[in-house]
């Protein structure tokens, strides 16, 4: 499945490289879509006595392909080097939406408006029908963390426990920022 993904990503790709880094994904139990589509992250460990613990998520939106293709390309770039951090990349976090070419999972969720934060319950159901006017691609799910994949990144978060999240989107072209305030890493 890792090769095939990887494949269908856009950007050319050396097959030899591919077939090298899916050899070393892995799933964590229960980590599947919707639809029973497995959902794999690769891990790289990183040199540092006390490495930072990067999670980096691609394709949370099944119509953002090049997010995918971002993922990727860091994967790869992985293969190649020791990084000081340890990292742990899903590269494709919305089978479903992405098989379907649409922004929401298999039950038409937005995956990324699921997560069960503090204010959910007052909150986004609300949000999703005054300010979106009950956009369908933005639809946050009948409950916090309903969605089975969503619970396969809260699993990925507990079980990794990472100190740097990146949620890599498309077409936007920004870089969001919504994290405390820290001082960039030096060389």
């Amino acid at each position: 499945l890792c090769v095939e993904n990887m494949r269908a990503l856009p950007g050319a790709v050396n097959e030899d490289e591919i077939k090298a880094a899916c050899a070393k994904v892995s799933q964590l139990e229960g980590c599947v879509s919707n639809e029973g589509t497995p959902i794999y992250h690769y891990d790289k460990t990183g040199t540092d006595k006390k490495p930072k613990k990067i999670f980096a998520k691609a394709l949370i939106h099944g119509d953002e392909n090049l997010s995918g293709a971002v993922a990727r390309a860091w994967i790869l770039r992985l293969e190649k080097i020791d990084p000081r951090n340890t990292w742990r990349i899903i590269p494709v976090t919305n089978p479903d939406g992405w098989k379907a070419k649409t922004r929401t999972n298999g039950k038409g969720v937005d995956l990324n408006r699921n997560f069960p934060t503090k204010d959910w319950a007052e909150q986004a159901l609300n949000y999703w029908k005054k300010h979106t006017k009950s956009d369908s691609r933005r639809y946050p799910g009948p409950e916090a963390a309903s969605e089975i994949e969503t619970k396969c990144l809260i699993k990925h978060f507990d079980e990794f426990k990472p100190d740097f999240l990146i949620s890599v989107h498309i077409p936007l072209g920004v870089l969001d920022f919504d994290g405390p305030k820290v001082k960039p890493p030096e060389k």
